[in-house]
């Protein structure tokens, strides 16, 4: 599905699910024989994803010399760093657009919703507090955290070393691209924090959270006027 929606997205997020899948697979013990055959259906699976998406990826391999694919590397991407974390996160309970803006201004940054963000910021807390208890989880605990701590330090300008240290990064062109991926973590993170109330409560958290998250970050959302 990546890949017919946005190519270069599909390209970022695929290194991340398969570190996913590894430490999900290796963070627990199971037989050699469950592992292979896990591991084969993995593979199966994105042979099948690949063949399936082969009418996009396929052709644009083949006349990627007829198009202008290096001019994605002359993109000031260290340039598109944000200055602060109120343009990573969006400081307000209900997310603001400025779709009509003709200036690059805080308001056109794109940002994580409120809500997401507290909810994965308690989700680190409960998986710290509940490491010790975590067991088989710890693994994947620490990896949803690195990921997602990582993706918001990409996207400030304290990472300008690592842009300009590594020049094959720059296809990424815009560094806030970056925070689609956090939501894996972040799904984690919360259901890691629903997971740790009792039953009752849980259920509730989960009817309350889910309508208030999608209202809170579409509510404003209006399709820019042409003229």
């Amino acid at each position: 599905a990546l890949i017919f929606t946005h190519n270069l997205s599909a390209l970022l997020f695929t290194p991340i699910i398969v570190l996913f899948g590894l430490v999900s697979y290796f963070s627990v013990t199971i037989s050699k024989p469950v592992l292979f055959r896990n591991i084969t259906i993995i593979l199966v699976a994105i042979l099948l994803a690949w063949g399936l998406s082969a009418i996009y990826w396929l052709p644009a391999q083949a006349e990627a010399s007829y198009v202008q694919l290096d001019q994605l590397a002359k993109v000031d991407t260290a340039g598109n760093l944000s200055p602060d974390i109120s343009y990573v996160v969006s400081l307000t309970p209900v997310h603001q657009f400025d779709m009509d803006s003709g200036i690059w201004s805080r308001s056109r940054y794109t940002r994580l919703g409120f809500f997401q963000v507290l909810l994965g910021l308690i989700g680190v807390v409960v998986a710290i507090r509940l490491s010790p208890s975590l067991r088989l989880l710890r693994y994947e605990a620490v990896f949803h955290i690195a990921v997602w701590v990582g993706i918001f330090i990409l996207t400030l300008g304290l990472s300008k070393p690592f842009w300009d240290a590594i020049p094959a990064i720059h296809i990424i062109q815009f560094p806030w691209r970056l925070l689609q991926f956090a939501a894996l973590p972040t799904a984690w993170l919360a259901g890691l924090f629903i997971q740790s109330l009792n039953p009752n409560l849980a259920k509730i958290s989960a009817i309350v959270l889910i309508p208030l998250i999608i209202i809170s970050t579409t509510i404003t959302l209006t399709p820019p006027r042409s003229d």
